[in-house]
């Protein structure tokens, strides 16, 4: 499988949401998500899985008027993934009945030989 290209890589980061000044992933750990998932999308599901992962320790702050709900961002993540996860199960199922078989058969009929006069 082919490495992802500089602008593939830009437009993995955007579907991601991970285009800030200190990405969550380098350009070789998205390299080797893509070759792990072996389709595009299956990648994007991988990498919010592992950001799912990374939030999931996440604690809400409050003090007096302050508060920080960082469970809101694994929520988010969790709603995002099951978008992604959907698009797999669609170009899975695509896949499948693009591949289905069709079986046919040929039924040969007995020939009849006419009868010569006699």
């Amino acid at each position: 499988m082919a490495d992802l290209t500089a602008e593939q890589l830009t437009d993995f980061r955007a579907d991601i949401g991970d285009a800030s000044a200190s990405p969550a992933f380098s350009d070789a750990e998205l390299q080797r998500l893509y070759a792990r998932a072996g389709t595009y999308t299956r990648a994007v599901l991988m990498a919010f899985e592992q950001l799912i992962a990374n939030t999931a320790k996440f604690t809400d702050y409050t003090q007096n008027d302050t508060q920080e709900k960082k469970s809101q961002v694994f929520e988010n993540l969790r709603k995002t993934r099951a978008i992604w996860a959907e698009k797999v199960a669609e170009e899975t199922a695509e896949g499948t009945q693009k591949r289905q078989v069709g079986i046919a058969g040929l039924y040969v009929a007995p020939r009849t030989r006419s009868k010569p006069n006699a």
